[in-house]
C-alpha cells in the first residue's frame, strides 16, 4: 500500500523492517527541514518576484499621452541616480540572455532569472538623464510612422560606462522612445563610437544608430566578448533597426507599407555642440549636472541615409526637448528601451543584406584608431 505521508515514514519503516537507527531518523528529519525551507523560500520568491508594470495588453491599450504621463511621473519621483554597477556585477552581462533586449515589448525593464523572478539590471548605460521630447518632421520626405512626427517622446542621455581620465574616455549615447496609442512604443539608440571618445563634451560628435563596428585587434578582450554576446541575439549587433518606427503612426494606425531609412544621424545643434568643455571633468556623474542646464528646444538635427550604398544624408527633422533632462532613479534602474534587430529591416529590404556585410567588413578592417563616421559640419 502507498505510504500515507512523510510524517508516518519512520513508523512504517519500523513496522516493515525493524527499528530505525538514530542516523536514519536524523537524516529523515533533515530532509523534512530542507523541504520545509524550500517551500518557504519558493513562496517568498513568488511573493517578492519582480513584475513589470508597463507592459502587457492593459498597458499597451492606453493612449500615447496616458503612457507618457505615467512614465513622466515615475521619472520625476526620485532624482537620485541609481549609480554605477560594480565590475563584478557588470560581468553578469556575459551570462544573461540577450534576446529579451530585442523581444520584450514594454517600457520598464523585463524580468529574468530563475522563474523570471528578478528584474533585469541595466548593466551598461547605467547612469543617465531623461527628458520629455518630441520629434518634429520637416515634412520633406516620405518616411512613415513616427518619422512623420511624434510629440509623446522621451530621450535618455547616458554614458555606456564610468568615464576615465587616464586615459580620458567617455562613451556617450542616447536612447529615444516615442509612445504610440494602443501599440508598443517605438525606440532607437545612437552613439558616436562603441569605444568612446577622448572628449568629455557629450555633444562633441554626431551620434548614429549604426555606431561603427571595430577592428578586433584594436579593442580589449571585454569589448570583443561583449560584441560576441550580442551576436547571440543578432547577426548585425552594431546596427539598430528602424522599421518598427515606421510601422505605426503615433495614433496607433498601422502602416501597410512602412518606409524607413537605412541609418539615422543625430547632429547636435550648434548651441548645444559648444555648450560643454571637452577637458576631463571631476566625478563619474559630471555630465548629469551639465545636462540639467539644457534649455527647452532643439537638441539634435536628424539626418537620414536612405540606402546603404548612397552615403548622402538628408535632413528630415529635429529632436526638441520639452524640459531640461534630469537625473532619475527610474530612468537608471527601471526604464526600458527595446532594441530592434537589423534583421527586421532586412526582412523588408532584403536587397540591403549584401551591402551591410560589405560595410561591416570595411569597418572591421580599418587601421588605428578604427573606423569613424565624419561629423556633419556646424554653422
Amino acid at each position: 500500500a502507498p505510504l500515507a505521508s512523510t510524517h508516518d515514514l519512520p513508523a512504517q519503516i519500523e513496522c516493515t523492517r525493524g527499528p530505525l537507527s538514530i542516523r536514519a531518523r536524523t537524516h529523515i528529519a533533515i530532509m523534512r527541514a530542507i523541504a520545509a525551507i524550500a517551500c518557504v523560500l519558493l513562496l517568498a520568491a513568488c511573493a517578492l518576484a519582480y513584475d513589470p508594470k508597463l507592459t502587457g495588453s492593459k498597458w499597451q491599450s492606453k493612449s500615447a499621452s496616458e503612457k507618457f504621463n505615467t512614465i513622466s511621473k515615475e521619472v520625476k519621483a526620485n532624482a537620485k541616480p541609481y549609480g554605477w554597477y560594480s565590475i563584478i556585477h557588470t560581468a553578469e552581462i556575459f551570462i544573461e540572455g540577450m534576446d529579451k533586449s530585442f523581444d520584450f515589448e514594454g517600457d520598464d525593464m523585463p524580468d529574468q532569472g530563475l522563474f523570471n523572478a528578478e528584474q533585469r539590471p541595466k548593466l551598461i548605460h547605467s547612469v543617465g538623464a531623461v527628458a520629455g521630447a518630441k520629434f518634429v518632421s520637416n515634412g520633406r520626405y516620405n518616411y512613415t510612422g513616427v518619422f512623420r512626427g511624434a510629440d509623446q517622446c522621451f530621450v535618455r542621455f547616458s554614458l555606456a560606462a564610468k568615464p576615465t581620465t587616464k586615459p580620458p574616455v567617455t562613451i556617450p549615447g542616447i536612447a529615444f522612445k516615442c509612445l504610440r496609442d494602443s501599440v508598443p512604443s517605438a525606440n532607437t539608440f545612437a552613439m558616436y563610437s562603441l569605444a568612446g571618445q577622448e572628449s568629455f563634451n557629450f555633444f562633441q560628435h554626431d551620434l548614429t544608430n549604426h555606431p561603427p563596428d571595430f577592428n578586433p585587434d584594436l579593442v580589449d578582450s571585454a569589448t570583443r566578448q561583449l560584441k560576441k554576446k550580442f551576436e547571440s541575439a543578432s547577426q548585425w549587433p552594431t546596427m539598430v533597426g528602424l522599421s518598427d518606427m515606421a510601422a505605426y503612426e503615433q495614433s496607433g494606425s498601422r502602416v501597410n507599407e512602412p518606409i524607413f531609412p537605412f541609418r539615422l544621424v543625430f547632429h547636435p545643434v550648434s548651441d548645444v555642440h559648444t555648450l560643454f568643455p571637452s577637458e576631463p571633468q571631476k566625478g563619474d556623474s559630471f555630465f548629469l549636472d551639465q545636462l540639467a542646464t539644457l534649455k527647452r528646444g532643439p537638441v539634435f538635427s536628424v539626418f537620414a541615409q536612405r540606402e546603404p550604398w548612397n552615403p548622402t544624408l538628408e535632413e528630415i527633422g529635429l529632436v526638441a526637448l520639452e524640459e531640461a533632462p534630469s537625473s532619475t532613479r527610474f530612468g537608471d534602474k527601471d526604464m526600458f528601451f527595446q532594441h530592434q534587430r537589423m534583421e527586421d529591416d532586412v526582412a523588408l529590404r532584403p536587397d540591403w543584406a549584401a551591402d551591410i556585410d560589405a560595410i561591416l567588413e570595411e569597418q572591421q578592417s580599418a587601421p588605428a584608431p578604427g573606423y569613424q563616421f565624419q561629423d556633419l559640419p556646424w554653422n
